[in-house]
């Protein structure tokens, strides 16, 4: 599984090129390292800034306290659908896709391959895209 880390800004925001964004004031959620690593390598630290939450993050961009903001994709979206006061915000890009890996302790090993034939059977008949589109489904609604 994956997920996307994009930007956000206002629906007016302008850019011509990636370089557009080293003189904006770019906003993260503190403690997500990935999202600090990534921008810290592509733009100056002076112009990035930790909020507490994504909520925090993206009230001080709807303030116009911060100029772009970096959030996982489908949580964005939904902060956006579920605040009056986000209206005027959209996701602008895709940052970078992150790829998400189950991990089974060793002392579980065994468990292994009768998870992996189980998900293999689930794949076939087509009850785990079944079960993942509802599950996305899900988590976008909130």
């Amino acid at each position: 599984m994956s997920v996307f880390i994009s930007a956000f800004a206002h629906k007016n925001l302008k850019l011509q090129n990636p370089d557009d964004l080293n003189v904006l004031h770019i906003g993260y959620k503190r403690g997500v390292q990935n999202a600090r690593n990534l921008l810290t390598n592509l733009y100056s630290a002076k112009n990035i800034i930790a909020t507490d939450d994504n909520e925090m993050s993206f009230r001080m961009l709807a303030k116009g306290r911060l100029d772009v903001i970096n959030c996982e994709s489908v949580m964005g979206n939904g902060l956006i659908k579920d605040n009056p006061g986000f209206k005027d915000l959209v996701e602008i890009s895709h940052i970078q896709e992150l790829q998400i890996y189950s991990y089974i302790h060793h002392k579980h090993r065994s468990l292994g391959d009768k998870i992996a034939a189980t998900l293999d059977t689930m794949k076939q008949d087509g009850t785990f895209a079944r079960i993942t589109a509802e599950s996305i489904a899900n988590f976008e609604i909130k």
